[in-house]
């Protein structure tokens, strides 16, 4: 897990490398791609690891509620689902921060049971 923060996270002296504005851009441009077509958009922030979790770094967090907040208001047709925190057990995990076949069957229940709800 520790590899994979520093993958996401770390530039190579291992400081937090900051928020990728080219990543948002591309975020942005599926958002309005989703609208020009009639696509209803629903971003989803997957179940983490508690192990994998608590090694994100804070700014990390920070950043990603900027730019999840900015981007809910100002394409308020966008949906989001938030599963972070969903506490499931440890076999459920293929690593940190993906879930396995007993992990998604979970997830995916849960998914459906949501769109179920908002039809």
């Amino acid at each position: 897990m520790d590899a994979k923060v520093r993958l996401y996270f770390q530039d190579e002296n291992g400081m937090y490398s900051g928020l990728s504005t080219l990543m948002v851009e591309y975020l942005e441009k599926n958002i309005h791609l989703c609208a020009e077509y009639g696509v209803d958009l629903t971003l989803y922030n997957a179940p983490l690891h508690a192990s994998f979790k608590s090694r994100i770094p804070g700014q990390v967090i920070i950043d990603f509620a900027k730019v999840k907040d900015d981007l809910l208001a100002r394409f308020p047709k966008v949906h989001y689902v938030d599963h972070v925190d969903e506490s499931l057990p440890n076999e459920s995990f293929g690593d940190g921060d993906h879930v396995n076949r007993p992990g998604a069957k979970v997830v995916t229940g849960q998914l459906a049971r949501l769109v179920q709800l908002s039809h």
